[in-house]
């Protein structure tokens, strides 16, 4: 693989893969691990949570070209969105068979209200929150992005930002209240 291709955007390289299939593996190489560690507070079984990874790479190749950029919505989210909908599968067999609960952030899902019909459908309306993400102020997106999106604990926040992790709770506290002003502001522009 030519290393030119590694610095094109993800969309550039979806738009690509249709005519160079090889070039999906840059999309692969960047979102395996964090595919993993989103699913993995879902899903607790090891091999569900790669048969869910790797299910979610096929389908984002096969709707390659079904994607557009959006604003506010960008290829990551529409990804994630893909792999949050192909663990819902995952988790309704699970619920049927009682193997396996769901993690939620119930601090989120109040942020996101009573509109929700089950938790694991409040889970896929997490993505939805990505796009509020990218509105806040920087000093709460790094930290929102880094726990909402990637699943970094509170500890590797700290470290990685140089702050406490107390600090830490606070700017996520603070983010999840701007984030249902823009919600809240969002709801009564539509």
């Amino acid at each position: 693989m030519s290393t030119q291709h590694t610095d094109y955007t993800d969309e550039e390289v979806l738009e690509l893969v249709t005519d160079h299939p090889y070039l999906f593996e840059i999309i692969v190489e960047r979102y395996e691990k964090k595919f993993t560690r989103k699913i993995s507070s879902v899903l607790r079984n090891q091999e569900d949570i790669q048969d869910v990874v790797q299910d979610s790479f096929v389908k984002i190749f096969l709707k390659a070209k079904q994607f557009s950029k959006r604003e506010g919505a960008s290829f990551s989210s529409w990804a994630y969105k893909i792999l949050l909908n192909t663990s819902y599968t995952v988790y309704q067999k699970q619920k049927k068979t009682n193997t396996s609960t769901v993690s939620l952030d119930d601090k989120l899902l109040a942020v996101l209200g009573d509109t929700h019909k089950s938790n694991f459908t409040s889970i896929l309306d997490r993505d939805e929150v990505l796009s509020y993400i990218s509105k806040l102020p920087d000093i709460f997106q790094h930290v929102s992005k880094k726990f909402y999106v990637t699943g970094k604990t509170h500890k590797e926040i700290s470290k990685e930002e140089c702050i406490s992790e107390n600090v830490v709770r606070t700017r996520l506290h603070r983010a999840r209240k701007e984030i249902k002003k823009i919600m809240q502001k969002s709801t009564l522009n539509n």
